[in-house]
């Protein structure tokens, strides 16, 4: 059972008070918490960041085998496939990067 700071509790050698913290312990405390939120939210950014890179990498591949090739309905297929594979990775991803954070 919680203890509640600055209260008594019932304990098998009788009657115990629990030790308030100081304001000094708190902010330790707090800024620990504060350190390891804003490492968690840098590490999302980065994820976020490159997997965004990637997907702009696969368009880019599959839009420059478009320009490479000689035959006009391959050269199609993977400029478009290029495009939607580029553009919609990255707005999914984004999507999903949004909706993570906004679920934390």
């Amino acid at each position: 059972m919680p203890v509640e700071p600055g209260t008594a509790s019932e304990s098998e050698g009788g009657l115990r008070f629990a030790r308030r913290r100081t304001p000094e312990e708190r902010a330790e405390e707090l800024l620990a918490l504060e350190r390891e939120a804003e490492r968690e939210e840098r590490a999302a950014t980065a994820r976020t960041l490159i997997s965004c890179f990637a997907w702009v990498l696969i368009g880019l591949a599959l839009m420059s085998y478009a320009v490479h090739t000689t035959d006009l309905r391959v050269g199609g297929m993977a400029y478009w496939a290029g495009l939607l594979l580029g553009n919609g990775g990255v707005l999914l991803t984004l999507i999903g990067a949004f909706l993570r954070s906004m679920r934390d």
